[in-house]
């Protein structure tokens, strides 16, 4: 049971390391995107092209630091677009 708690930790730290990076990306003027593709499908896309696995997105969007900036598709939806609210770094 050892290695799987191991493995948790590593995830988390791994995830929140992936965070980490998406954030700094976001301070530098980048935003967040969300986008639907065809087949129904959807996926998380920073604006310099980079995809980023939705949990992370997740986790980034649940930040108080970031805001959703509209661009919803339909009434009482969040938007598709995500930014960093302070002046770029």
């Amino acid at each position: 049971m050892l290695p799987l708690l191991q493995f948790g930790r590593q995830f988390r730290s791994q995830k929140s390391y992936r965070a980490a990076g998406v954030l700094h990306a976001l301070k530098q003027g980048h935003s967040l995107h969300f986008e639907h593709v065809k087949g129904g499908t959807s996926r998380w896309l920073l604006s310099n092209g980079h995809a980023i696995p939705a949990k992370v997105a997740r986790e980034v969007i649940a930040d108080s630091r970031i805001v959703d900036c509209g661009g919803a598709l339909f009434a009482d939806t969040p938007g598709q677009v995500f930014r960093f609210v302070g002046a770029p770094q």
